[in-house]
């Protein structure tokens, strides 16, 4: 169920009003550094996807034509470097 199909079988919707199109975020007040940890989380966050992503890629090629002794030390070698 995505956020829309929600909006919509809510009781606001279900009587007719209209849904929000956007949604106004505020800015937060900088507390204790927070800010800055949020970013660096963030940022760790899409790194970790990122070689999530390129680990996949990889391991999916293993057992096809494309399946080297390259291949295998280049997922290898990732692998070690993750842990």
């Amino acid at each position: 169920m995505s956020f829309s199909d929600h909006l919509r079988g809510s009781p606001a919707a279900r009587r007719g009003a209209p849904l929000p199109t956007q949604v106004r975020v505020e800015p937060v007040p900088e507390v204790n550094g927070f800010s800055q940890f949020y970013e660096e989380v963030a940022n760790n966050v899409q790194t970790m996807n990122s070689n999530v992503q390129s680990l996949r890629k990889l391991a999916d090629q293993v057992g096809t034509r494309k399946d080297t002794q390259q291949l295998r030390e280049s997922l290898y070698v990732r692998c070690v470097f993750l842990h």
